[in-house]
Order: C-alpha cells, then sequence, then structure tokens
C-alpha cells in the first residue's frame, strides 16, 4: 500500500509546486501592470487559471502573495550572487563585473514588478522587511568581494566599510539603470572601471540623474 501511495503523494507535490508557481508568475505579471493597491485577486487568478479560494489556499491573501512574490525573486537573486562570490576567483574586476552583471539582468528581467514595490512608496509590510534583508544579504556578499581583493592588496588602505559603500552604490546604479533605462543600461564594464579607476575621462552621453 505504501508503494502505491508514494507516487500519487509525489504527483501530487509536484501539481501542487505547479500551482504556485503559475500563481507567482501571474501575480508578477498583474502587480507589474496594475500596482499592488490596484491587483485584484480575481484577476491574478485568471492570469494562473486557477480558482480565487485555491490562491487564498496557497497565499492567504494579498500580502501574503505579494510577499511570496519578493520571496522568490531575491531568493534567485542571491542563488546567483552567491554562485559569482562562491567561484573561485579570477581578476577582482573581472569578479565585480559579474556581480554587477547579475544584479542589472535581474533587474531588467523583473523591472516591471520591482519599479511599482519602489514606487509605491516605504510600507510597514512584511515584503518591504524581506527586501531590507536582501539587502544586507547583497551587502554581505559585496563585504566578501572586498575582503577577497583587500587580501590580494588590490585595494586601498581604506575601511572596509567605505569601499563595501562605494561597491553598494555601484551596484545600485546598475539596479537603477537597468529599471529606468531597459534598453540602454549601464555597462557594468563601465561601472566597475569608473569605481576602480575613478570617473574621470570623456564626458558620459547622457547627464540623467539616476533615483
Amino acid at each position: 500500500m505504501e508503494e502505491t501511495l508514494a507516487p500519487r503523494a509525489k504527483l501530487r507535490d509536484r501539481l501542487r509546486d505547479q500551482v504556485h508557481a503559475a500563481i507567482l508568475d501571474a501575480a508578477e505579471q498583474v502587480i507589474a501592470s496594475q500596482g499592488v493597491e490596484e491587483a485584484h485577486i480575481d484577476a491574478i487568478a485568471v492570469q494562473a487559471g486557477v480558482s480565487v479560494g485555491t490562491l487564498y489556499n496557497h497565499f492567504g491573501d494579498r500580502d501574503g502573495l505579494v510577499l511570496a512574490v519578493v520571496e522568490r525573486l531575491t531568493s534567485v537573486l542571491q542563488a546567483d550572487l552567491h554562485k559569482v562570490v562562491d567561484a573561485p576567483a579570477l581578476t577582482l574586476q573581472h569578479d565585480l563585473v559579474r556581480f554587477i552583471t547579475v544584479v542589472a539582468a535581474h533587474a531588467r528581467r523583473h523591472g516591471k514588478f520591482m519599479t511599482v514595490l519602489m514606487d509605491e512608496g516605504p510600507s510597514k509590510r512584511a515584503w518591504t522587511c524581506r527586501r531590507n534583508e536582501h539587502i544586507q544579504q547583497v551587502r554581505w556578499l559585496v563585504a566578501r568581494l572586498v575582503g577577497r581583493g583587500t587580501h590580494d592588496g588590490l585595494l586601498r588602505a581604506l575601511p572596509e566599510e567605505v569601499v563595501v559603500a562605494m561597491l553598494m552604490a555601484t551596484v545600485h546604479a546598475a539596479m537603477m539603470s537597468s529599471l529606468r533605462r531597459p534598453d540602454a543600461p549601464l555597462d557594468p564594464e563601465v561601472l566597475v572601471d569608473a569605481l576602480l579607476n575613478g570617473i574621470s575621462g570623456p564626458k558620459a552621453p547622457s547627464t540623467e540623474t539616476l533615483s
């Protein structure tokens, strides 16, 4: 009997995971186009091809659903950034470019949803707390890169927190450029070169302020 039930349980788990993922995909799309406050559960359920009851069974309410989308996106990005930091070191410049490229690509892929969350302003919701936790995790990964560069004698003798803050600002610039100008984002190699070698040089083609 147990051997008969096991495949059924695995199939049920797979189907549940597929429904779960479909709802998250639909939620990201609907929220990206309508905003958090205007995104109706009914519309998300229709987009996902499930009943409203099924959606509530998976996520409880809209805030729970938004948190789940944020959780998935941050988990994916953190996993990709860990791959960069955990990989054998090449040159510091190469590793920084890879790190920033991952952030920029993620921002372009999920830019509409991320922009909605930022544009709707600060909130006390749990998903905002999770986003802040994610920023701290990225900062920790950046600190690992900085520590690697300092150990190899490739960085100036500045306080580590100063160097981390400078690199976090560069990461933020790459993300905002990809969000605001997805068709012409800043080149990660140019950003890293400016970080490591200074910003003096030929005048940039655009003076648009990123925010």
